[in-house]
């Protein structure tokens, strides 16, 4: 008679703490990767020069060739920057993007498999049976 109470018991909590349980544990790990990526940061510094890696230009004069350096150097450490940024957060937006999708399969599989093993445990009573 302990069957059926832990049977009901395992149900209960199976389709309604744990799948509560499920998104919270998702959700972390979103978090996690959001983070370990640090990609809120990384948007807020896009266009910030690659390791803040900058020419100044020379003081004492004007001379064309240091001011023109200096912004190519800049603009190009910028670029520079800009694609390592966002190829980074691409990089944390694919894992965030994969996490997710596991998720949802698993909570597809997670509210399948009870259903699935009933299922398989009663054919196969029967057709146990049915060969006796």
């Amino acid at each position: 008679m302990k069957f059926p109470i832990l049977a009901t018991r395992y149900l209960v909590w199976h389709y309604s703490e744990a799948l509560a349980d499920w998104w919270r544990i998702v959700g972390n790990f979103v978090w996690f990767f959001f983070h370990m990526f640090s990609i809120g940061l990384l948007l807020r510094t896009l266009f910030s020069p690659f390791k803040r890696m900058q020419e100044e230009r020379k003081k004492g004069g004007f001379k064309f060739e240091d001011w023109g350096g200096a912004i190519i150097i800049n603009v190009l450490m910028r670029l520079i920057g800009f694609g390592v940024r966002t190829m980074l957060i691409a990089v944390g937006a694919i894992f965030i993007l994969f996490t997710i999708l596991i998720g949802v399969t698993a909570f597809v599989l997670w509210l399948v498999l009870p259903l699935a093993v009933t299922f398989l445990l009663v054919f196969g009573f029967s057709q146990l049976f049915y060969l006796l």
